[in-house]
This record gives structure tokens, sequence and C-alpha cells, in this order.
């Protein structure tokens, strides 16, 4: 094209000419029908459809088809929690079962504690009583000690005292107190009244010579011619204490006898008994084995 022609404006802009158009021939290129574009328009709409039902289909049949791995992983996560589960209970069985053996053990040793306390204040409620038993028993030791000095052995025997007085001061035959013998008992039943929480018990001894049997009477003379014949003598009477049993258990029951009528002690505080010549305390002397002893002993609660 000439160039006088594109810059003939006056405004300066480049003005192309209008080319013709020409027109269309006879017998050529049909034209597309209008009734032909709604059928078109349905294809693709149907198309659209079958391509969007596929995508759904397709998102709701893939995970039944093939697995979701976060199902798989749900799964897993399920089983392992559940099997912590199972550890968590188990342990905590076990927990529970050590905690009822630790309370169990626990509740035994209160209970051993408590046995041993009350072992342990019932020993020093003993061990306080006998202390105060064994202060008792060493004044009235002292007591009846300067009262019978030169005449009794007073000694602590444990939980007993005991006073030992030799029979040759007390009886002047057989079982008959003497006027010093009944003095001596006065001095231990006047240090022993008081004492009521004392059982006395009084025990006679002797040694071991036999007691002197009556002598018989002489037989008599025999008649003489003409004369009837005298009567036979009458037996010699019984002695009194035929053994050294009756003889110690008779001297005991003079003692008791004196410390009730006399001294006023309860006679369910006291005893008597005689032990013989059975019970030595020398195997020479004895003149020492003639006593009577005079027991306190606590009385049993």
């Amino acid at each position: 094209m000439p160039r006088q022609e594109r810059e003939g404006s006056e405004t300066g802009v480049t003005v192309y000419p209008r080319l013709p158009v020409p027109k269309p021939r006879e017998g050529g290129e049909p034209r597309q029908d209008r009734k032909q574009r709604p059928l078109n328009k349905l294809l693709l709409g149907v198309v659209s459809v079958v391509f969007v039902a596929g995508v759904v289909l397709g998102a709701v049949v893939r995970p039944l088809v093939l697995p979701d791995p976060r199902i798989a992983l749900a799964r897993k996560q399920a089983e392992d929690a559940s099997l912590a589960a199972a550890a968590q209970k188990t342990r905590a069985d076990g927990l529970e079962k050590d905690l009822d053996a630790a309370s169990a053990k626990k509740r035994e040793v209160e209970k051993r504690l408590e046995v041993a306390s009350k072992a342990e204040t019932k020993l020093a409620d003993t061990a306080a009583e006998a202390e105060k038993r064994a202060k008792e028993l060493d004044a009235v030791q002292k007591k009846l000690g300067a009262s019978l000095r030169g005449i009794a052995a007073v000694a602590v025997d444990g939980p007993d005292l005991r006073v030992t007085i030799n029979t040759g001061f007390l009886f002047v035959k057989d079982d008959a107190l003497s006027v010093g013998g009944k003095q001596i008992i006065d001095r231990v039943g006047s240090s022993l009244k008081e004492m009521l929480d004392k059982r006395i018990a009084v025990y006679g001894h002797t040694d071991d010579a036999p007691l002197p049997l009556p002598k018989p009477a002489p037989a008599p003379a025999p008649p003489k011619k003409g004369q009837r014949p005298a009567p036979a003598a009458p037996p010699p009477p019984l002695p009194r204490f035929a053994t050294n049993w009756e003889l110690s258990a008779g001297r005991a029951v003079a003692v008791v006898r004196q410390l009730q009528e006399v001294s006023k002690i309860d006679p369910g505080r006291l005893s008597a008994a005689g032990f013989g010549q059975y019970q030595p305390i020398s195997r020479r002397d004895r003149n020492a084995n003639r006593r009577i002893e005079i027991v306190l002993s606590p009385k049993p609660k």
C-alpha cells in the first residue's frame, strides 16, 4: 500500500483503508443449521455429567476397592491403644494387689506394735512393781533384822522374805512355846501385820534324830506260893508325836496360832506345814536343822 494513503489522516493516527468483503459464493461451504446447536450443547452437558459422576463414583468406590492407609493407621493406633490400656489395667491390678498386701502387712505390723507396746507397758509396770516390792522387802528385812539380831536370820529370797529362827529360842518342849519364844513371834507379827499384800507361811523342820519312845513298864514280880498274880501293868501312853513329821507340823501350827491369836493377823493369810527332817540346811549340824521358817510371799492377784 502506498505510504501516502496510510498517512493521510489529519490527527496523525494511522487509518487503514476499508477492504472489500467477498460475497459468499453459491455452491460453496454450507452454513451450520441453527437446530444443530442445541444438540451439541446437550451432548456437552451429558459428557460433563458423566465426567462428574465418574469422579464422584471413583471417590466412593476407590476406598472400597483400594484400602485407605489412614484406616490402617487408625486401626493400628486403636490396637496399640487397646494393648496399652490392657497393660495399664494389668499394672493397675498388680498395683492394687500390692497395695492390698501392703495394707494387710501394715495392719499386721501395727497390731504387733500395739501388742509390743502393751507388753512393754506391762513389763514396765511389772518392773516398777517388782522394784517397789523389793524396796518394801528390804525395809522389812532391815526392821526385823534389827529387832531379831542374834536370834533369827532374815534374808530376801527372790520375791520372798525368809525369817529363820532356831527352835531352841522358841520351844520349851515339843510344840510348847516358851515365854521368850512368844515374845519373839510377837515381834515378827507386829512387823507383818501391816503387810496386807503378803501371805505368811510357817514351815517346821527337825533334825534326823528319832523321837524317844516311852519305856515299857517293868514286868511284875512272880507271885509267891499261894498268892494271886499281880495284875498286869497298863501299857505306856502313846507319844504325842510319833515321828518328826508330827513334831515339825505341831511346832508350825503353834507359831501360826500365836500370830493369829496374839498378833491378830488375818488367818486367811496364814498357813502351816511340817517337813520333818527331810529338808536339812546342814549335814553335820543337827542344831541348825531344828528351825522354824516364816516365809512372806506376794499374794496372787
